[in-house]
């Protein structure tokens, strides 16, 4: 492998981890119509009866459904903070409360993956899935574990299903392009990288995996072009160690 190879996979690997902490950030609130239960329906209590006793077991799963989020919102916070094992703690607390919550599910897969448990990771995004099947982040991320796994096929379709579902999410198309370049398929990568900017001027990493894929293909004019775009962007939003990695990448090219 020789250095451009190097810093290609450096650079997709913080674009993944940056879209992870977004993922995860996005994922901390239930909506009111995850709040309520099943309706409850005792046979032998009188119409009166029965309207107290719902209320009752309404407020009950209510009140440990809230428990379960602030689990989850706290395993965000240690999430961000790199504290892995406690953001473990407090995600698989909130699934002891509440074993259908999706986005807890989904965010410690998040957690297993940066620990580079690839199998629990997967484990924990198909089960999000199964509980919400139009979850395209827990599409996303599965897809992500699998790319980590160089299973690229099986990636792809978590990708194009993520897509279907949140089709102006630049980053699943940034994702979707590194694989369709790991799988030598330059023209798909490209295009998919051109869509993520199309919806994103400013994504840094889809400019920079853009222009490497350009450098593969010989095309060293636009390389360099999409290179110092991306450079220029992550300097001017304070990522200094991108910025760095982009210029060592664009002397390696001159």
């Amino acid at each position: 492998m020789n250095l451009t190879d190097k810093l290609i996979i450096a650079t997709a690997s913080a674009a993944i981890l940056s879209l992870q902490s977004s993922l995860a950030r996005s994922q901390t609130s239930l909506t009111f119509q995850q709040l309520v239960p099943q309706k409850y329906q005792p046979t032998r209590l009188t119409i009166a009866a029965r309207i107290d006793v719902e209320d009752l077991v309404f407020k009950s799963l209510q009140f440990e459904r809230n428990k379960a989020e602030s689990y989850n919102y706290s395993g965000f916070v240690y999430f961000n903070q790199k504290k892995y094992q406690k953001a473990l703690g407090a995600f698989s607390k909130a699934i002891e409360l509440d074993p259908d919550h999706s986005h807890a599910h989904n965010n410690r897969g998040l957690v297993y993956g940066s620990l580079k448990m690839y199998q629990r990771a997967l484990a924990d995004f198909t089960r999000a899935i199964e509980l919400d099947p139009k979850n395209a982040n827990a599409y996303n991320n599965r897809g992500l574990t699998y790319l980590f796994l160089k299973v690229y096929l099986i990636a792809l379709t978590d990708f194009n299903k993520a897509i279907i579902l949140s089709p102006d999410n630049a980053s699943i198309y940034n994702n979707r392009g590194f694989t369709y370049s790991n799988l030598g398929e330059y023209q798909r990568a490209i295009s998919d990288y051109s869509k993520a900017i199309e919806i994103d001027s400013n994504y840094a990493d889809a400019y920079g995996n853009r222009g490497l894929v350009y450098h593969e293909m010989g095309n060293k004019q636009k390389a360099m072009k999409d290179l110092q775009q991306s450079a220029i962007i992550f300097q001017q939003r304070g990522d200094l160690n991108s910025y760095q990695q982009v210029k060592e990448i664009l002397e390696n090219l001159k």
